[in-house]
């Protein structure tokens, strides 16, 4: 009956230790459950704070590309009007130019003719 006893109480024992080891495992089972939700809750706010940074930062972009768009538009309209008024600077320097070579020759030929004239009238006179 000594071994019985013995082996009841070995029995109670390995009982007492898987209760105790359930036990436990449940602690620790709802231990890492509160964990995961606390990791789930604060990944949420996260994403969260993330797509609200992402709509500022796509907004800031359409900003600023349509910024880009109208300084690209005024430098090709700057760089145009820089080109028509360099043509103009062109003409107009061709134009002074050719009213400078009328103005010589045009001097010169009546010079000529007024010297030709007095030549003549002095040629006459004597």
């Amino acid at each position: 009956m000594d071994k019985y006893i013995r082996e009841q109480e070995s029995h109670s024992e390995r009982i007492k230790r898987l209760e105790l080891s359930d036990e436990e495992m449940k602690s620790q089972l709802s231990d890492l459950t509160s964990s995961v939700n606390s990791m789930t809750y604060d990944l949420k706010e996260k994403y969260t704070r993330i797509e609200e940074s992402n709509k500022y930062l796509r907004e800031s972009h359409s900003g600023l590309t349509q910024q880009n768009e109208r300084l690209y538009s005024a430098v090709l309209e700057g760089n145009k009007q820089s080109a028509q008024r360099g043509d103009e600077l062109k003409k107009q320097r061709q134009m002074d130019a050719n009213k400078l070579w009328m103005s010589i020759f045009g001097a010169g030929g009546g010079a000529i003719v007024i010297i030709k004239l007095l030549f003549d009238f002095i040629m006459a006179t004597n």
